[in-house]
């Protein structure tokens, strides 16, 4: 019975039958091949699955952002920008913005702190709290799981001291005991009421161990004091983060109109997620790693194109007798289609579970120096974005990989292919039919090496530079004392100058000082001025890097000392006020002249300090992440400027930081059980290989190369494939040349002959995309242009051999061909 004679209500089922029946048909030509159904599950597997991962990062990062917040993408950070940079947030400021902003529904505030936790059980431990307004957990769409939330009379003066605790916290040092709430801890000497613990999971705006109010104390009243980490707030239904940006500049403007002293050049900027915690380039740098796993899964679908028109042509028959029996060409076409969703939803499944394995070495990996932003608080788990999305993109390969050679043979010729053998079915235009594919191939491959050679050369300059510092044997640690047990400059020096002392005294340790990491951190330059210099306005004053150290400071990173002298302990705040500076200040200001002598005035914000003598030049440390960028450099002596209770601590030691461990504490606990060990003690150059840019482009430069050896691998095995198949379709030929007295330069030159247009097409395309590419990760790189000649050599090197293996093989059985045996064969 026709279909135009069969009722309506019989069509849905004979449809349903039809498709089963194909469906039974793929699944015995999937077993039916094993070989290539475990090759293609492989190859669809590792770019499904790499391209799922990817997706899952990209969109923790981006989108998701910290875990269990309601609607991260409307949580905006917020913070004063000066010059294009980060200059904290004053409290009264943040109360004009919450009062005069309509853009946002909440707004709420963070401090940093540092507390400690006695027990009176021995050395007070180290715990990271953060103060906070009392509406953040309302305005982040969370609340305690157990216990209550703050309310807005706990941070009113005089309250009392209460705590919310993290699920971790609770867990660890609790047991998570349900009684905790109500319980008094000791924090700081602050006898703190616990009154919640929030969900397990849950950080906010860091790894956080309890969180406590803000309360407005009067060292945060005043408006140039920016104690403030960074304001936040909730955008209202409509508001778009450029209206958001709109209105804070213009409340800006009025505080800066107002209050002209301390507000001049500050600007509110609030920022996503990405731009806050990853950086203003985050967008392009995980868009650039989206878009090159995208290239990895092209590649695979380029491959398996190729493989199945190989495939196929073996097939031609069985397609030609199908259509000379009746069936028609979307009944083909529909049954290719059924296969290959077969091989696409297999290697789905095994992509989904490279995907898992892949996050959770990525969220090893990416663990950062202590005291860093940790990447692993982020939501990495495959929600149903990154199902719905491996299920779209394992539909969307199956489409991809199998439209050419589908729609290739769904157009037989039925009189060749019936009336002629399978093997001389196919013309030269079957075979010529693989090179565009292997043009895409070897293109996407060519961009993905440019573009991590780039990233790694990129690498390799820091790695490889000069910090100016002896690194190797320097332990460092940063200490933190009781802000009100040390509330003055003459305290804080005089613990960490009796600190030195006994730090010195321990056997194995050579010396010990106080002052900045080398290449640890962005440097924030501060003003300064020199006798005779034409007055200017603040935007106008030259900037310097400002390093506070002690004495020996120099004795224990190893920099040499020029001229004049080193600090010493006579460099008191009763003393004369002096200073050291770098050569590159030295050759600035005073080149040809000496430099001890010279005198230079610091400026504290915008109030200038008294004139300072230059005791010393000391060489070139470089401060920069980059390691790449030596700027002017002044050294003030720790005891003659205002300085926090925090300081690094360096010791020159051959022991390693775990043998010297219990040293420290024992000496830091014999002065102030009080003072803590708030990170380290490790050694400097390990902090160093996992700090801040270096960091980054390492792991960018990582993923690159893993997506680029999965690419070349996959390309080098298409491109093999191909040789093999074309070689072995021109058995006879082959033989028929040999016969007639075609030597070995003969059929080699045949063979590569094969392979040289798809590769010199690809190379050329390639290299071409790789310079657009390369562009994009331009933020990224140090000492390097985006158009690396080295690295688009290698590339294009790496590649070429990798086709060269390819051929070899092919190559080696046509040589060794028998022509008499060629064409009985055939």
């Amino acid at each position: 019975m026709s279909d135009n004679f069969m009722p309506l209500r019989w069509r849905p089922m004979l449809w349903l039958d039809s498709l089963w029946l194909d469906c039974r048909f793929a699944v015995r030509q999937f077993f039916k091949a094993p070989a290539f159904s475990a090759i293609a599950v492989v190859i669809l597997a590792l770019g499904i699955g790499m391209d799922g991962a990817v997706f899952t990062v990209t969109n923790a990062v981006l989108f998701k952002g910290f875990r269990l917040v309601n609607r991260n993408d409307r949580v905006m950070y917020i913070h004063d920008e000066r010059n294009g940079q980060y200059s904290g947030v004053s409290y009264p400021d943040f109360e004009d913005w919450r009062n005069e902003s309509k853009a946002f529904d909440g707004m709420g505030a963070v401090a940093d702190l540092k507390i400690t936790l006695d027990d009176r059980n021995g050395f007070p431990e180290r715990y990271t709290a953060t103060q906070i307004t009392t509406n953040t957990f309302r305005v982040l769409g969370q609340q305690p799981i157990v216990g209550r939330d703050f309310t807005a009379s706990d941070e009113t003066p005089g309250a009392t001291p209460v705590a919310i605790l993290s699920f971790g916290f609770w867990e660890r040092r609790f047991g998570k005991d349900p009684a905790v709430i109500g319980r008094t801890l000791d924090l700081s000497g602050t006898q703190t009421t616990v009154i919640g613990v929030m969900p397990q999971g849950f950080s906010f705006p860091q790894d956080q161990d309890l969180w406590i109010p803000l309360l407005p104390a009067a060292n945060l009243q005043k408006r140039d004091a920016r104690n403030l980490w960074f304001a936040f707030g909730r955008l209202r239904d409509g508001a778009t983060l450029e209206e958001a940006r709109a209105e804070l500049e213009v409340i800006g403007n009025r505080l800066a109109a107002a209050y002209p002293q301390t507000n001049q050049g500050e600007v509110p900027r609030p920022h996503t997620f990405s731009e806050f915690y990853i950086g203003p380039d985050a967008r392009m740098i995980y868009g650039m790693l989206w878009g090159a796993v995208g290239f990895v899964l092209l590649i695979a679908c380029a491959n398996l194109s190729n493989l199945l028109l190989a495939r196929l042509m073996a097939r031609a028959r069985e397609i030609s007798q199908r259509f000379a029996l009746g069936a028609s060409q979307r009944r083909i076409l529909r049954q290719l289609f059924v296969e290959n969703l077969l091989l696409s939803a297999a290697g789905g499944l095994l992509g989904w579970w490279i995907a898992k394995i892949t996050l959770l070495s990525y969220a090893q990996t990416t663990n950062p120096a202590p005291g860093e932003w940790r990447h692993d608080l982020l939501d990495y788990t495959m929600d149903y974005r990154a199902l719905t999305y491996l299920s779209a993109i394992s539909i969307a390969t199956a489409f991809l990989f199998g439209l050419v050679p589908a729609l290739r043979y769904s157009r037989v010729d039925l009189n060749v292919i019936l009336k002629s053998d399978v093997r001389g079915a196919v013309s030269g235009r079957g075979v010529n039919s693989f090179h565009p594919l292997l043009t895409v191939q070897v293109a996407l491959t060519v961009i993905l090496l440019a573009g991590a050679g780039t990233l790694i050369h990129s690498f390799l300059n820091i790695y490889t530079a000069d910090v100016g510092a002896s690194t190797g044997n320097v332990r460092t640690m940063l200490l933190h004392l009781p802000e009100a047990k040390y509330p003055d400059r003459a305290a804080q020096a005089s613990f960490f100058g009796n600190l030195q002392t006994r730090l010195e005294a321990i056997p194995g340790v050579e010396s010990a000082s106080t002052g900045g990491v080398p290449a640890g951190g962005v440097p924030r330059p501060s003003w300064y001025e020199l006798p005779g210099a034409e007055p200017v306005d603040e935007k106008n004053r030259p900037t310097a890097v400002i390093e506070t150290i002690s004495s020996d400071y120099f004795r224990t990173l190893g920099p040499t000392i020029y001229a004049g002298r080193e600090f010493t302990r006579l460099d008191r705040s009763s003393g004369d006020p002096v200073v050291i500076v770098n050569e590159r200040f030295a050759r600035e200001h005073w080149p040809g002249q000496n430099p001890i002598g010279q005198r230079i005035r610091l400026f504290d914000g915008a109030a200038a300090e008294a004139w300072r003598t230059v005791v010393g030049v000391a060489s070139n440390i470089i401060y920069d992440p980059n390691r790449q960028q030596i700027r002017p450099v002044i050294y003030v002596p720790y005891a003659q400027t205002a300085r926090a209770a925090d300081m690094w601590i360096l010791v020159r030691s051959p022991l390693p930081a775990g043998e010297l461990a219990a040293s420290f504490r024992h000496e830091i606990n014999a002065l102030d059980p009080g003072a803590i060990i708030w990170l380290g003690p490790f050694n400097l150059s390990e902090r160093l290989a996992a700090v801040g840019l270096y960091r980054d482009i390492r792991n960018n430069a990582v993923l690159l190369l893993s997506f680029a050896c999965i690419a070349l691998l996959i390309a080098s095995f298409g491109l093999y494939a191909a040789m093999s198949h074309s070689v072995s379709r021109r058995t006879q030929e082959i033989g028929v040349r040999i016969a007639l007295g075609a030597t070995p330069h003969d059929i080699v030159k045949l063979v590569f002959k094969i392979a040289i247009s798809p590769l010199v097409a690809g190379l050329i395309v390639g290299l071409a995309g790789s310079l657009a590419v390369s562009r994009v990760l331009s933020s990224e790189l140090v000492r390097v242009s985006s158009a690396d000649p080295s690295s688009l050599a290698a590339a294009s090197s790496v590649l070429l051999a990798s086709a060269i293996l390819g051929c070899w093989i092919p190559l080696r059985r046509a040589m060794r061909l028998d022509p008499a045996l060629a064409l009985k064969r055939e």
